[in-house]
């Protein structure tokens, strides 16, 4: 009887040991922002964003990572961008959507027909 305690206990500790260490190794959630502007036209609208985030209980590195490209109004690296993000595979892509769609060619229903990717570029 003893002996299957101890079997019991030491899994136990062991089970809790592997959920305290697979926790430390989370990644946390993505959130990909495609900017089509520079920085500098941007910054405003970036705080009121971040701004909002903290509101609703989000911070950057702390429980959320936040990924931003900027184009520049460059037409051809926004797609560069957006396919860098698609590439990272975040877990949102934020952008103006008629960009997103058009020009990177992307098909949001791509996963479901293949599995492999949330998005297809």
């Amino acid at each position: 009887m003893i002996a299957l305690t101890r079997i019991i206990l030491a899994a136990l500790v062991l089970s809790a040991v592997h959920v305290a260490l697979a926790d430390e190794n989370r990644r946390l959630p993505s959130i990909g922002l495609a900017i089509p502007v520079d920085p500098g036209s941007d910054a405003p609208y970036q705080q009121a964003f971040r701004d909002g985030l903290r509101d609703l209980g989000y911070v950057d590195g702390k429980n959320v990572t936040l990924i931003v490209r900027y184009s520049g109004g460059d037409p051809a690296k926004y797609r560069e961008i957006i396919r860098e993000l698609i590439a990272l595979r975040v877990d949102v892509l934020w952008g103006e959507a008629r960009e997103l769609l058009t020009r990177a060619r992307i098909d949001p229903f791509h996963s479901r027909r293949n599995g492999a990717s949330r998005f297809a570029a």
